[in-house]
C-alpha cells in the first residue's frame, strides 16, 4: 500500500513532484530547495508537506531519517537542476555549471539514510554523462536494483512536448 511509504523531495522546487507523490498516495513529510521564491507555492500546493530551505550539500542522513520518522518505507526523489546537462546549457554557455556535482550529493544521502526506495527525473542528455554512470554504479553497489527510462512527456499527460528522464531504485 503506498500509505506505508514517506518521501523526501530534494530540489522541491515549487513541488510538482510532491504533489505527484501525495496524489498517488505517498506521504511527503518534507521538500528541500535553497529556492526561498518557490516555499509559498510547494506549501499552498501540498498542503501538510514542509518546504525546507537548505542547500542540499548541507543536509545529513540524520535529518531525513528524523523526517521521515518510522514509516515501513523510505523514498528519496531527487531531480537536481537539469541545466548542467542540458544540450541547450551546454551549447549556449561556456562557463562550468556548479550544480554539476549535486547529483553526488544525491549519491551521498542515498549511501547514508539507505531509504528503500529512490527515484529521479531529469534530462535524457544526463545519460551520457560520466556523472550519471558513476550515480547507477553506486547504487548497485548499495544494492539497489536500478532501472530508467526516457519517455515523452505527452505520452503520459504531461502537456510538454519534450523527452525526460526517469530513474527507479529499490532495495526490495
Amino acid at each position: 500500500m503506498l500509505s506505508n511509504i514517506s518521501a523526501i523531495d530534494l530540489f522541491c522546487g515549487v513541488g510538482g513532484l510532491t504533489c505527484g507523490l501525495k496524489s498517488a498516495g505517498i506521504q511527503v513529510p518534507a521538500g528541500y530547495d535553497i529556492a526561498t521564491e518557490c516555499k509559498y507555492a510547494f506549501e499552498a500546493n501540498n498542503h501538510g508537506s514542509r518546504f525546507l530551505d537548505k542547500d542540499v550539500s548541507l543536509v545529513t542522513a540524520g535529518e531525513l531519517l528524523e523526517t521521515w520518522g518510522d514509516t515501513p518505507y523510505k523514498l528519496l526523489a531527487g531531480c537536481a537542476p537539469c541545466q548542467p546537462f542540458s544540450t541547450y546549457r551546454q551549447s549556449n554557455s561556456l562557463e562550468p555549471d556548479n550544480r554539476y556535482y549535486l547529483l553526488n550529493e544525491f549519491a551521498r544521502l542515498v549511501e547514508q539514510s539507505k531509504p528503500e526506495l529512490v527515484t529521479m527525473e531529469n534530462v535524457p542528455n544526463l545519460t551520457k554523462k560520466n556523472i550519471f554512470q558513476a550515480f547507477l554504479k553506486r547504487l548497485q553497489i548499495l544494492g539497489y536494483k536500478t532501472h530508467h527510462l526516457i519517455f515523452q512527456c505527452e505520452q503520459v499527460g504531461i502537456p510538454q512536448i519534450r523527452k525526460r528522464l526517469v530513474l527507479l531504485a529499490s532495495r526490495l
